[in-house]
């Protein structure tokens, strides 16, 4: 049997029984975590140009409900919507080793293909971590060489993590399943990181990664396989030579990888969930900037510089003094230092149109010089840390550092379940009442007894 028919049997014949009871403790967690960043990410001014597209595309039907906004639109579009949403900030969650970030779109596709079918909880879980999964085991086995990686790279595989949440919601037979793992791979974006990430990409583009079109690749392949087309050639999508590693520019693959401890070891439980709203490859040095701030009491008009070390993705492609827009902001090193020391709660505040043009933040970000450290490349590729010190100066003289390896959020230091409820209930408030967040809670905190997931969805923007 191919790989690809392997992980679509898995897929179809999974239930929720199977699941251990931590691993469906974590796709709670992992739900919670993804709505509260996409409500978050409802309330950035980029959001609209994503709303008005989903409408243009979708607004024939009444399948599937927009967070933040409320209107029903067909699903696929609503997948593209609320995923993007969902990392609108760069704040949802990653499966490091594997470099995707599956849960915008395993959750956004099963949330929208499950209110079309009228699922129940624990429909949603199951589907959710199948997209965990099947997407990350996908993304790791076809990881190239570093050598190829910094010629072409990229993260088409987010809609592997979108396609098998859809397809099971769909109650997609078990060819209908393999057919919607070819056609995903047909319709994936192509790898375009450093059109993204380095030398001339800034002000930076908005589209991203692609990641809410990746999720509804995902979403269209399911709905396209069952409605009857086809992808069933002896050479599937994920197999051989000519296979989707090569379609994707990487230079090997690790076909083993696709299946190994299917079914027995559960790669969700490995989640980092991100702290900041921002690339993660910073959160080194804002965990470092705050140790540094914990150690003694500074004024801001007292700083004089603030040197940051890390590896050459600090320096060479995370690196921009003057954020113009709100990607900018994310992926800027010195932008989101100013703002763990201006104290800013993280969120949507940080790339507000008010807070990019702040005198003061501009005026701070430039205050932060980065140094290469070669040490930290190495423990990044060999150790998976995140090796990061920061020095702060005064004008007075006095200098106070901090240093981390591990930052919040990432494994070993992983969130409580109380933070990221806590979390949660922060970011939702810059949309939904107090009365509304409690019960988006307490749903999902037990959503193995919900009956019908639109219960969930009918909460997730303002009320009329």
């Amino acid at each position: 049997m191919s790989i690809t028919r392997k992980l679509a049997k898995f897929a179809v014949n999974l239930k929720f029984e199977d699941l251990p009871e931590n691993v469906v403790f974590q796709a709670k967690l992992n739900i919670l975590n993804i709505l509260g960043k996409a409500l978050a990410g409802y309330k950035v001014n980029l959001a609209k140009p994503y709303l008005n597209l989903a409408m243009s595309i979708g607004g024939g039907k009444e399948d599937a409900t927009l967070i933040g906004n409320g209107r029903k639109i067909a699903c696929a579009p609503a997948a593209f919507f609320n995923s993007s949403l969902a990392t609108m900030l760069d704040y949802d969650d990653t499966l490091h080793w594997a470099l995707v970030h599956p849960g915008n779109a395993a959750i956004s596709a099963a949330l929208a293909t499950g209110e079309l079918t009228k699922k129940n909880g624990k429909d949603i879980i199951t589907s959710v971590v199948l997209g965990y999964e099947i997407g990350g085991r996908i993304s790791l086995a076809i990881q190239p060489t570093m050598e190829r990686f910094h010629k072409v790279w990229g993260l088409g595989n987010q809609a592997f993590a979108a396609a098998p949440p859809a397809g099971k919601m769909l109650n997609l037979t078990e060819e209908q399943m393999t057919s919607t793992l070819g056609i995903t791979g047909t319709y994936a974006i192509v790898p375009s990181a450093w059109k993204y990430l380095g030398e001339g990409t800034r002000p930076m583009r908005e589209v991203k990664m692609g990641w809410g079109w990746s999720c509804m690749v995902g979403v269209v392949a399911a709905l396209a396989a069952r409605e009857g087309l086809r992808m069933l050639q002896p050479s599937n999508i994920l197999e051989g030579e000519e296979g989707w590693y090569i379609m994707h520019g990487s230079d090997k693959c690790e076909f083993n990888k696709m299946t190994e401890e299917l079914g027995t070891r559960w790669d969700i439980l490995k989640t980092a969930i991100k702290a900041y709203p921002a690339c993660y490859l910073i959160f080194g040095p804002c965990d470092a900037t705050k140790e540094a701030l914990e150690k003694e009491r500074i004024r801001i008009k007292d700083i004089e510089k603030i040197i940051v070390k890390g590896g050459r993705w600090i320096k060479e492609r995370l690196s921009d003094y003057e954020p113009k827009g709100v990607v900018d902001a994310q992926f800027s090193t010195q932008w989101a230092i100013a703002m763990v020391i201006m104290g800013i709660p993280p969120g949507p505040e940080w790339c507000s149109e008010e807070r990019l043009y702040d005198p003061n933040a501009r005026q701070l970000a430039k205050k932060v010089i980065l140094e290469l450290d070669p040490d930290a490349d190495r423990a990044w590729l060999e150790e998976g840390k995140s090796l990061n010190t920061v020095e702060i100066f005064t004008k007075g003289g006095k200098k106070v550092s901090g240093f981390v390896d591990h930052p919040k959020g990432e494994q070993p230091n992983p969130f409580t379940p109380d933070e990221i409820r806590d979390t949660f209930k922060r970011l939702a408030a810059y949309v939904l009442n107090p009365m509304q967040i409690n019960k988006i809670v307490d749903m999902v905190e037990n959503l193995e007894k919900l009956k019908n997931i639109s219960e969930l969805t009918a909460l997730l923007s303002p009320p009329a």
